[in-house]
């Protein structure tokens, strides 16, 4: 019945109703794009605590998204000039390449000040805040998403989530903190110097940077106080402030051992006489 409603292929017969939907809809994913798309799928419901309702509506959610990509108005929140076409946008939130992680940083910030509530910047956040919280920080390589995002101004973009009307944001920012900072996804040993030649001063500079963004502290002071934060946000808070202040003490604090005043010289042959 569905073959008697569509052109038939040249040479007989009809099209499958995947490959129709693939000709109807420019843009659609590939087979392989598909394949992909489920493992990594896979891998984020499978990291969700063992509820059969969340993990559906997170999992209808990300497929609703993947089935059509969010690509209008991507030039307009992160600066850039060119076509931002359904399948590159798809990329960008599902399987950003490591020069896309710093984008990120303008992609999970809020909308601007009196900006309207259809603003492009509004659709952008919260898909691919998921997408970094669940799947990019946690699950990619470490120097192909977290240490470009840092580099890139990504932990100014989080910190400026901390003090969100949406605890739901709030609360993905500073797990995705902890998970940079002393999560298991942080291979990066914060506490050893730099290594000349690396990112690793970079890293540095964005972490010992956080001390001159005002939400950064505010939103730490805000979410430790349970009746102005979310559930579990308090033990977070002061999980995260009590790793920074004691990484800032051990990697900034320089401890001298010149005394206040020179010692007295030692003494010579005509004093010793």
């Amino acid at each position: 019945k569905f073959c008697k409603q569509i052109l038939p292929v040249n040479g007989g017969g009809c099209l499958s109703r995947s490959s129709w939907r693939k000709m109807a809809k420019p843009g659609a994913p590939s087979a392989l794009e598909e394949s992909r798309f489920k493992a990594l799928l896979s891998t984020v419901t499978s990291s969700l605590p063992d509820d059969a309702s969340l993990r559906s509506q997170v999992g209808e959610s990300l497929e609703k998204q993947w089935n059509n990509p969010r690509h209008e108005g991507l030039n307009e929140v992160l600066g850039t000039a060119g076509d931002w076409t359904p399948k590159a946008a798809r990329q960008l939130m599902f399987f950003p390449t490591t020069d896309q992680a710093s984008m990120y940083a303008r992609l999970i910030r809020d909308a601007p000040a009196g900006a309207p509530i259809n603003h492009p910047q509004t659709s952008m956040q919260s898909g691919h805040m998921v997408m970094l919280y669940l799947h990019h920080v946690p699950h990619l390589p470490w120097g192909s998403f977290a240490a470009p995002f840092i580099t890139g101004g990504g932990l100014a973009a989080l910190a400026s989530l901390m003090q969100s009307p949406n605890l739901y944001l709030r609360g993905q920012a500073i797990d995705s903190f902890l998970q940079i900072t002393a999560g298991s996804a942080s291979v990066f040993d914060w506490w050893s110097p730099p290594v000349t030649g690396s990112t690793d001063k970079a890293l540095h500079d964005a972490m010992i940077g956080l001390a001159s963004i005002p939400q950064w502290m505010e939103g730490l002071l805000l979410n430790s106080d349970a009746a102005t934060s979310y559930p579990g946000g308090p033990v977070q808070s002061l999980q995260l402030l009590a790793f920074w202040l004691s990484w800032v003490r051990k990697v900034r604090t320089v401890i001298t051992l010149n005394p206040l005043s020179s010692p007295p010289p030692p003494p010579t042959l005509a004093h010793q006489r």
